[in-house]
């Protein structure tokens, strides 16, 4: 299919003029600029449609832009617009289709030649805003020893600060679920950034979700939160927890990845003006949502963690500027189980709209991901006295341990609670004795046992295994 390439130009550097206007815009995040941009995302990828139709070869490393609920930035649709600009007049320059087709093969050439140290490529992955990726291998090895290169195709001084905060908070951090730098370069015209590939692509493309167990879910979901936690450990705030950012190996495990915009903390630095919008739509949390938040904390990451959670388990993105409780939303009207009415609890903790009301980092999370697990595991019953138990009365508040026995929790016993109650303690050193009680916080619904007068010292607490 013939295409008029002259036309094509013309059409594209209104387009990226258009944009570029849109970039100046200082209220970026509103309505009418997002939809401004949306116009503009779908006459490119019209315009680049039949460009791709007459020489896909030429156009194979420009890819379709999608401005949605997951949109890229708009210095992204600027970049790919000049980027399919510069090809068109690299083509123009060629007289002829023959020297088309020769300048075509060039492009090719050219792209599959690039000296990136050691690595030669095997294949373009797509692109970014202002990145491109590439599957390469090591020279003088099989094509089968496949990993990623992120070539950073600007010399802009902000995004090459980006580019080297990403690769110093991954190589910084060793930890099974988080992406591994294999090689960077900063020393050239061209750095770039190898880490390990992982076949399955991203969580939002993983196909075995659709027929995964809630439970399973779940224990993917902690693998997740596991990598967050480390990274906060570390001083480290990713900022766009997304499913796209998230990956997955040959064998199933997850690995959190994209660290571009990530902060640390306490360096003092950051690389996203205060005005900026950070983060992907539905799972920015409130305080990041306009960039007006210049003290950057993980309980930003805890929002977005919540947003992802919601993804997993409802197959939607989650509600954007809603609370997950709205009737449109709620997982529990949805799926009336145990299991959502916990995922409900912990989403309370976790997408509260003022940061000092959620759980303040990725490690409280994993320890309330691995509770609601072991509740799940053993059909929604308490497996031990530090899981959160519902309480049987008002099923709004929790329990709480007044009174337990050491020698079943392995806890130093205390008798004066037992006092209160006007109980008496077979201990003989005047503990607690066999007494284990419970109170709610909202209601005061007291909860006793007595485990030994049945011979079941630990039959009340219930294995993950065993059955009503």
């Amino acid at each position: 299919m013939a295409v008029d390439l002259h036309l094509a130009e013309s059409k594209l550097k209104k387009l990226s003029a258009q944009a570029r206007s849109q970039l100046e815009r200082t209220d970026t995040g509103s309505r009418d600029s997002f939809f401004a941009m949306h116009s503009i995302v779908e006459k490119f990828n019209c315009v680049l449609a039949d460009l791709s139709g007459s020489n896909a070869i030429a156009f194979g490393e420009v890819v379709d832009l999608i401005w949605d609920d997951n949109h890229c930035s708009t210095d992204e649709v600027v970049f790919h617009i000049e980027y399919a600009v510069e090809i068109v007049q690299h083509l123009l320059e060629a007289s002829g289709a023959s020297g088309r087709q020769e300048a075509t093969k060039q492009l090719l050439a050219d792209r599959h030649e690039r000296a990136f140290g050691p690595w030669k490529v095997a294949g373009p992955l797509g692109g970014g805003g202002q990145s491109q990726t590439f599957t390469v291998y090591p020279e003088g090895k099989s094509p089968d020893h496949v990993c990623v290169l992120k070539d950073l195709r600007t010399h802009d001084a902000k995004a090459l600060a980006r580019f080297k905060r990403e690769i110093d908070a991954c190589t910084k951090l060793d930890h099974g679920n988080i992406i591994k730098v294999v090689d960077y370069n900063l020393d050239d015209s061209r750095p770039y950034m190898v880490t390990e590939y992982c076949d399955r692509g991203s969580l939002s493309d993983y196909g075995q979700l659709k027929s995964m167990p809630t439970i399973e879910r779940l224990k993917l979901y902690h693998a997740i939160c596991e990598a967050v936690a480390c990274a906060h450990s570390h001083g480290i705030v990713h900022r766009d927890l997304k499913p796209e950012n998230i990956f997955v190996k040959s064998d199933g495990t997850p690995v959190v990845g994209d660290f571009g915009i990530c902060f640390l903390e306490g360096d003092g630095v950051r690389f996203t003006s205060i005005d900026e919008g950070v983060g992907p739509r539905r799972f920015i949390p409130p305080e990041l949502a306009d960039g007006l938040l210049e003290d950057v904390k993980p309980s930003s990451d805890v929002y977005m963690l919540g947003g992802l959670l919601y993804w997993l388990l409802a197959d939607r993105r989650p509600p954007e500027r809603k609370s997950h409780r709205h009737p449109d939303w709620d997982l529990q009207k949805k799926q009336p189980t145990t299991g959502m009415t916990l995922v409900n609890a912990l989403l309370d903790k976790m997408m509260a709209q003022d940061p000092g009301d959620r759980l303040q980092s990725g490690t409280e999370v994993v320890k309330e991901v691995e509770s609601m697990i072991q509740r799940l595991e053993a059909d929604g019953r308490p497996t031990d006295l530090a899981v959160p138990i519902r309480c049987v009365w008002c099923e709004m508040g929790e329990y709480h341990v007044l009174v337990d026995d050491e020698f079943v929790t392995n806890r130093p016993g205390d008798s004066h609670e037992l006092d209160r109650f006007g109980f008496k303690s077979d201990n003989p050193n005047g503990r607690n004795g066999a007494w284990i009680i419970l109170a709610c916080k909202h209601c005061g619904n007291v909860q006793v046992f007595r485990p030994d007068f049945m011979s079941a010292r630990n039959n009340w607490k219930r294995s993950p295994q065993s059955k009503p």
